[in-house]
């Protein structure tokens, strides 16, 4: 301390030391004492957090981790394409079907396109129509 901030503590003593005391309020302990609590709690609430935190990077890593090891060595995409023939059933066959019907034939895209051509182009006309006859 410097010697400025000396005097002013012995000078604040010595107006101080006259006065009488003067009794704290009676529920100041207890304020006191709950705002004390409050801290603790917050401080072991902030741990917890973080601890669980921590908990779910960890797991999510590990997660991952185990779900690149599975695929890396079992080699999934290969089973479920040729591991085991006809598992699919009904829906591979309905899948395989309509791939070829609808590759072979090019005509359903331009007659899909067009349609959404054709409804885009009624749209356009029709909202602002629509907002026209609203007005008048």
């Amino acid at each position: 301390m410097r010697d400025n901030d000396r005097d002013l503590d012995t000078l604040i003593e010595s107006a101080l030391r006259a006065e009488p005391m003067l009794p704290t309020p009676p529920a100041l302990h207890e304020r006191v004492m709950r705002r004390l609590d409050v801290q603790a709690m917050m401080d072991r609430e902030r741990a917890r957090f973080r601890a669980s935190m921590a908990m779910m990077c960890v797991a999510a890593v590990a997660i991952i981790l185990s779900g690149v090891l599975f695929v890396a060595f079992t080699n999934l995409r290969h089973v479920a394409d040729y591991g085991a023939p006809g598992a699919k059933g009904r829906l591979d066959y309905i899948i395989n079907n309509l791939s070829w019907y609808y590759t072979g034939y090019t005509g359903a895209y331009s007659l899909g396109l067009s349609l959404l051509l054709a409804l885009g182009t009624l749209l356009l006309i029709i909202v602002p129509l629509r907002e026209r006859m609203r007005r008048h």
